[in-house]
């Protein structure tokens, strides 16, 4: 018996008390969501000031890179363009060198028709010359006979 005594205080307890409590829970679990969410926005905020100083590093940062890979492709151009300027000479030294063998090539080939020339000359000149032989032979032969 001596719970039922009990069990009536508690049941009376809460009929007297129990909105009071409800109304309690509710306020307090209210307020936790208010700072839960002031916690929430603190962390968002601190992390969007975070992201927005690492994005300006990275802007920075980028922009570098870009411009030392900028000053190292003039270099690089520099250099290609001494190797094409270099390329060109040579170009022009062998063409040069193309033109001299065309004309000695031309030269030489007229050369070799003259000296053709010079031998068929010199064929009909040595005919020419038996022919006086011949002719001579018989003039001696004429005053001795």
């Amino acid at each position: 018996m001596t719970d039922e005594p009990k069990k009536n205080t508690v049941i009376e307890t809460w009929k007297e008390f129990g909105s009071l409590i409800n109304t309690g829970v509710i306020v307090v679990s209210f307020l936790g969501m208010f700072v839960t969410a002031g916690f929430a926005w603190n962390d968002t905020s601190r992390d969007i000031e975070a992201n927005k100083s690492a994005i300006d590093n990275f802007k920075i940062e980028h922009s570098l890179y870009h411009k030392e890979k900028a000053e190292e492709n003039a270099k690089l151009f520099t250099v290609l363009n001494e190797r094409v300027r270099t390329l060109e000479e040579s170009s022009r030294k062998y063409e040069r060198l193309s033109d001299k063998v065309a004309t000695t090539d031309a030269n030489l080939s007229g050369l070799a028709q003259s000296v053709k020339e010079l031998i068929l000359q010199f064929n009909n000149y040595a005919g020419d010359l038996r022919e006086v032989k011949v002719i001579l032979q018989r003039m001696e032969q004429q005053r001795r006979g």
